[in-house]
């Protein structure tokens, strides 16, 4: 059987020799039950485990909040870093690139490609002359004899200027009396990409040129049309735009199976920041970045 009697545990062991170190309870003794030994062992053990899931957690924690200030300082550096496609990120920041020591441009002793080929644009003449004062002497008033062969010079203008077709389509009564034939004979109308609308289908193209080629905003490109002489909503154009739409749809397809043919395909690295979605007014379901 084992003894249940008080066990008695004394400190002076682990009290120092000499009597300089001596702590005060070194010479006592303390009396406990062997319950109170178990209660006491226990808890240390339970502060003893508490304690280390707390430095696991910290270490957890601490993992956390590295990786929460590795993604500020990249939000930071989208935001407010230089913002190239061509850059390699900011690992490469501080490095300098080396001096080339070949300049900029056309490169002394390589062949030139010669002058641009203009012979498309039209040529327009123009005389050029003195003045009738300006054709005598001015000492003695003598008239000044003609040269042979003028001087010429070219310079090359761009004049846009939008107008208006007055078309007067010609109509014709017959003179017979065939019932296959109507009374009136009219020319035909001519084409509009939209019908009964006052544009023509230059505008038209200037219209998509400018949006999907040139990427300039509708609203810049009826300020320009207004330079032009021609004022033009910007409702009227997106209009408009909605009504070509179905039009292109057989170019997209076409587009779509001969890119799908493909095995690779490129894709732009530029990002699409999605702050939220929201319906639109027809039903689709719209991005808002």
């Amino acid at each position: 059987m084992e003894s249940i009697q008080p066990q008695l545990i004394s400190t002076s062991e682990h009290a120092p020799v000499n009597g300089n170190g001596a702590t005060p309870f070194s010479q006592q003794t303390v009396v406990l039950t062997k319950q109170d030994s178990i209660e006491l062992k226990w808890k240390a053990n339970y502060w003893q485990a508490q304690y280390e899931r707390l430095l696991e957690r910290e270490a957890v924690l601490k993992a956390e909040v590295a990786a929460h200030e590795a993604t500020i300082r990249d939000l930071k550096q989208r935001l407010y870093g230089t913002k190239s496609e061509k850059s390699s990120g900011s690992d490469s920041a501080g490095e300098s690139k080396p001096a080339s020591p070949r300049n900029r441009g056309q490169q002394p002793g390589s062949r030139g490609h010669g002058r641009s080929d203009r012979s498309a644009l039209t040529v327009v003449a123009e005389t050029h002359d003195l003045s009738a004062e300006a054709k005598r002497c001015p000492a003695c008033g003598e008239a000044f004899l003609p040269f042979p062969g003028p001087e010429a010079s070219t310079i090359i203008e761009v004049q846009v200027q939008a107008h208006i077709r007055r078309i007067q389509r010609t109509r014709y009564q017959k003179g017979c009396q065939c019932p296959q034939v109507a009374g009136i004979v009219t020319a035909p109308p001519a084409p509009r990409l939209i019908p009964k609308s006052p544009l023509g289908v230059s505008v038209w193209t200037m219209v998509l040129l400018d949006k999907y080629l040139y990427g300039r905003p509708t609203h810049r490109f009826c300020e320009a049309l207004r330079h032009y002489g021609l004022p033009l909503a910007q409702g009227t154009v997106t209009d408009g735009l909605n009504r070509i739409a179905p039009l292109c749809e057989p170019l997209v397809a076409a587009l779509l199976e001969w890119q799908m043919r493909e095995k690779l395909f490129h894709g732009d690295e530029t990002r699409w920041e999605c702050v939220k979605r929201w319906k639109a007014r027809r039903g689709s379901a719209g991005i808002c970045g």
